[in-house]
């Protein structure tokens, strides 16, 4: 308040000033992004918002940009996910970006989130097998080894005789000969999301 007196009368006045407090701008990521190399589009859920934000901006680290992905700054926040764009002819890898969420009247921003954007492609080619090339009919748990397959998720395994029972999908199984078992070659390969890795040359 402030008193102002001229000659002998004097009058108060006061003044208001107002202060908001905007709400805290919040929300929950969900699952990073894992797509298989030429998918174009990588798509990042979220959940949980609080504050109202409508737009958003992401921010890629050196590596991400020098590969071909751009930042975004200010777009408009649309319902869960948002979708990025990715070059169709990326290097496979793990990519960084920190996302931050934001009101446009008043001007308020969120703490950034750190996401990464997992580009996998099919697995690479199977190495040699190791194990008996020379069984017994009625002979079981015999155990054949491939050396871990870069990129792969399970293992395919297949037997070109007949009476043979494989046990597993991982780089190591075993199979079981039946008494009438007959002679023929082993295979592998890895698979994975992305699609099927290279057969490895039959066994032995």
């Amino acid at each position: 308040r402030v008193l102002v007196q001229s000659g002998g009368c004097s009058s108060l006045y006061s003044n208001t000033f107002q202060i908001i407090v905007n709400p805290t701008l919040t929300l929950t990521l969900g699952s990073n992004p894992v797509i298989c190399r030429g998918t174009v589009t990588a798509l990042l859920p979220y959940s949980a918002t609080t504050g109202t934000p409508n737009a958003y901006s992401i921010d890629f680290d050196a590596t991400a940009n020098a590969v071909g992905f751009g930042d975004v700054n200010g777009w408009g926040l649309t319902s869960s996910p948002i979708s990025i764009n990715v070059p169709w002819d990326i290097a496979p890898g793990v990519y960084n970006g920190v996302l931050t969420v934001a009101t446009t009247y008043p001007v308020c921003s969120s703490i950034g989130y750190p996401f990464t954007i997992t580009i996998n492609t099919p697995p690479a080619s199977a190495g040699i097998i190791s194990g008996a090339s020379t069984v017994s009919a009625g002979q079981s748990g015999v155990t054949y080894t491939v050396p871990a397959i870069p990129g792969a998720t399970n293992y395919i395994w297949a037997y070109s005789g007949g009476g043979a029972t494989i046990n597993g999908n991982g780089n190591t199984v075993t199979i079981d000969f039946s008494g009438n078992a007959t002679s023929g070659n082993l295979t592998v390969y890895g698979t994975n999301t992305c699609g099927n890795g290279v057969v490895l040359a039959s066994y032995p």
